[in-house]
Parts: structure tokens; C-alpha cells; sequence
């Protein structure tokens, strides 16, 4: 039986990771969704509190929120659609203290007319922060929708120097 880990940082209200051990599985604000998404992917899985298997995210975590890390560098194990893969794939490309439009991945994937389906799949990234969404924005700097929330993106924007949004 396959076991998973589950670790909370607190930050806005809390967030929750989960991990086999060897790579992130899961993270998200809502502890709720990401044990959901975890029993989806993994249904006779056994999730455990346990903070120890989680330690170098947390510690990186930690450091990108006292503004001392720009990136993350541990393993993730990403399950979506391809489309999806290729949207978290082009967002992992947005620097630090930059953001991008939903249009502008879009057209990066080869379509403009696509900046809708790249919200959808923003939406559902399994990974936030570790794949920076909140690095995506609409047009004329719009803040969008995010899994944390507004202010949680506005918080994170700030965090990174990006203007006033």
C-alpha cells in the first residue's frame, strides 16, 4: 500500500503538502482539496501526518517567504493532460519578480485563442507556489483568480517586487 505524507506550513491560513517521500505530490491551501486530490490519484493510499518526508520543501518554503529563494528545486511529480503539463511546463518559465498574461502563454503554446483553456488549467495546478502561478495575471495587469486567493496573490506578487497590481 502505497503511503503519503502530509505537512503544514503556515501562511495565509495554511498550506498543505504532500509528498511519497521522494517527490511533492500535492500542495494547495485547502487541506481538504489536497487530501481529495490525493485519495483521486492514489485511492487505497495510507496519508500520514508527517512532517520529517517533507522537510527540504518546507525549509524552501520558509525561505522563499522571508524573500531569501527565487526557486524551487525539489522533485514534484506532476499528473494532469498533456495540455495541462504543457501550461504548468510554460509557467515554471516565468522569472522571479515577473509576471505573465494568459494570453501570452497561450500564444507561447501556439494559440492565442487558448487563454481561456490556460485558465482552466492554472486553476487546477496541483502545485501552487512550487509551480508559480500566481505569476499569471489577465490583461492590463488584472490580478485573476487564484487557489489562495486575491490577496493571497497580491501578498505573493508583492513578496517578489512585482508592482502595484
Amino acid at each position: 500500500m502505497k503511503k503519503l505524507y502530509l505537512a503544514t506550513y503556515e501562511w495565509e491560513g495554511g498550506i498543505c503538502l504532500a509528498s511519497d517521500g521522494k517527490t511533492l505530490q500535492a500542495a494547495g491551501f485547502d487541506p481538504d482539496r489536497v487530501v481529495s486530490r490525493l485519495r483521486k490519484h492514489f485511492p487505497r493510499c495510507r496519508i500520514e501526518w508527517n512532517p520529517a518526508k517533507l522537510e527540504t520543501v518546507l525549509r524552501q518554503l520558509e525561505e522563499y517567504l522571508q524573500g531569501e529563494r527565487k526557486a524551487f528545486d525539489v522533485p514534484v511529480h506532476l499528473r494532469g493532460t498533456r495540455f495541462q503539463l504543457r501550461v504548468w511546463n510554460e509557467i515554471r518559465k516565468i522569472p522571479y519578480g515577473q509576471t505573465e498574461t494568459y494570453g501570452n502563454i497561450a500564444k507561447a503554446l501556439g494559440d492565442v485563442r487558448l487563454s481561456r483553456a490556460v485558465g482552466r488549467a492554472v486553476g487546477t495546478n496541483p502545485v501552487p507556489l512550487i509551480i508559480p502561478c500566481h505569476r499569471v495575471v489577465g490583461t492590463g495587469d488584472r490580478l485573476g483568480g487564484y487557489l489562495g486567493g486575491p490577496a493571497a496573490k497580491k501578498r505573493l506578487l508583492e513578496l517578489e517586487g512585482v508592482g502595484s497590481l
